[in-house]
């Protein structure tokens, strides 16, 4: 299933607090177009901070630029997320 959410935003603090809201679903980091990682996350916004947050991880290693994201029911989100990494192959799932 292809990509149905938001466009594509800056990966840095401001921009996820004022782009992202607090709902369930799931979300890509990207660098450059080139998906890198999924997450899925209860709060959106709280898990695009966390991932913006970490440093010395595999991902900031692929020095991230923007993330977009998708809201997905809770009981959906584990099913879409594992759907989108076998889709589009982001860099650190493989």
């Amino acid at each position: 299933m292809p990509w149905n959410g938001s466009g594509l935003w800056p990966f840095d603090k401001a921009s996820i607090e004022r782009h992202t809201p607090t709902a369930s679903g799931v979300y890509v980091v990207l660098s450059l177009g080139r998906w890198l990682y999924v997450g899925e996350s209860g709060s959106l916004r709280g898990g695009l901070s966390l991932q913006c947050s970490e440093v010395n991880t595999p991902l900031a290693g692929h020095y991230p630029t923007h993330f977009m994201y998708e809201l997905v029911p809770d009981t959906e989100r584990t099913a879409r997320r594992r759907d989108l990494i076998l889709e589009f192959q982001p860099v650190c799932h493989r």
